[in-house]
């Protein structure tokens, strides 16, 4: 579910770049606070839904054993996968095509070419512009930081994505021949989105000082200076015109 939110708000992110630099003009307009709630509000809502399945149909949990210990009584559950998982028109249809196809496919694609065309558009406005202005540099710098942080998305992500996408070829399927290796490929590809997470935060840190300002003003890493003009001496006298 988290994934699944993780990778449509970088598409959003992608297309929110791609409207400021084609469409300047209308940035404000298309992208302001509201619609962008909105849309946040949206994916959120999606994710859920697209992953309701994990959650109600696909597993339940029964009751695996009772254990009696130091006079306690304990009763253990296991989750269990349902006859619906197992079934063939189910997976086909839902675990192969639509969660590969939504999940991964349609986002990772649409991410890969915004982003391609963006930075060509960008190198093209660059060498046209002799002068900008300090905002125009910032939207600049924003926006190849941006990509940046989508290009480390679509690395750490990779591995995830083929290993999904490989279910659709059966010849490529990547082979799991044991409970060792499947725990090793989960293992894996958790650590690649823990580390996707850390890179991003220190791209953000490091390249972007309204995001650091606000990071050290929230948890209080940034101590506010006071200016206070200093008392008078005792043998100053104030006189008033």
């Amino acid at each position: 579910m988290a994934s699944t939110a993780s990778m449509y708000l970088t598409l959003l992110l992608t297309v929110e770049r791609s409207v400021c630099i084609f469409n300047p003009f209308r940035f404000k307009e298309w992208c302001s606070y509201t619609r962008t709630c909105k849309f946040v509000l949206t994916v959120v809502i999606f994710s859920i839904l697209s992953n309701l399945g994990k959650l109600c149909w696909e597993r339940r949990v029964e009751r695996y054993f009772k254990a009696i210990l130091d006079g306690e009584e304990f009763t253990m559950y296991k989750e269990v996968e349902t006859e619906l998982y197992h079934n063939p028109i189910y997976v086909e249809v839902v675990l192969v095509w639509m969660v590969i196809v939504l999940k991964y496919l349609v986002p990772l694609t649409s991410i890969i070419t915004l982003n391609a065309i963006t930075y060509i558009k960008l190198k093209k406005v660059n060498k046209e512009r002799h002068t900008m202005t300090e905002s125009q540099k910032n939207e600049n710098k924003l926006t190849r930081m941006i990509i940046y942080v989508v290009l480390e998305f679509l690395v750490f992500t990779s591995y995830t994505a083929f290993a999904a996408m490989s279910n659709l070829f059966p010849s490529v399927r990547l082979p799991f021949d044991s409970h060792g290796q499947v725990y090793l490929y989960y293992q894996f590809r958790e650590l690649l989105n823990s580390l996707n997470s850390s890179v991003n935060f220190i791209t953000y840190f490091i390249s972007w000082p309204p995001f650091r300002r606000t990071f050290l003003k929230i948890f209080g890493c940034k101590k506010e200076v006071v200016l206070t003009s200093p008392p008078p001496s005792p043998g100053t006298h104030q006189t008033s015109v």
